[in-house]
């Protein structure tokens, strides 16, 4: 069998692999987005100004970012199982979640420090952007690990 014969069945399926990866990453920004805003609206609709001194509008944004953030990695998350189940054999599925977890967890730390300690940390508005988007940036990336996992067991085989 020729070497062209042999790798081009794992090529579309480390694409696909990747691009389930990626497109988990993309539908958690969007239901994070999504939750926050209507759990801000919410908020807003049943607090008023008046009862709390002005801080319902606070109060509203804060718990719509925690809403969205629960909602986006636990988005992630589900799609990364779901994927790790649809891809993976058994006995790898939970090494590829992991891994694509603690790449990001730990590649966002690191960045994050890394940014803090050349003083590039701050943002214009809150002095948090430029941390979320090195967040979504290593959430992005780590979707790498699901294709290297994929080869990696294409190749025990």
């Amino acid at each position: 069998m020729a070497p062209t014969e042999v790798d081009a069945p794992r090529r579309p399926r480390t694409r696909r692999v990747l691009v389930w990866a990626l497109g988990t990453v993309v539908v958690a920004v969007v239901v994070g987005v999504v939750v926050g805003a209507v759990v801000a609206l919410v908020m807003t609709a049943l607090v008023s100004d008046d009862a709390t001194d002005g801080w319902a509008g606070l109060a509203a944004v804060v718990v719509g970012v925690v809403a969205a953030v629960l909602a986006a990695v636990l988005t992630w998350v589900i799609g990364l199982v779901v994927g790790a189940r649809r891809y993976f054999p058994r006995g790898s599925r939970a090494v590829a979640v992991l891994l694509t977890l603690g790449t990001a967890a730990l590649g966002s730390a690191a960045l994050i420090v890394l940014l803090d300690a050349t003083g590039v940390g701050g943002g214009a508005v809150t002095g948090s952007e430029n941390k979320l988007l090195v967040i979504i940036a290593m959430v992005a990336l780590s979707a790498a690990v699901f294709p290297w996992w994929e080869r990696r067991l294409s190749r025990r085989r």
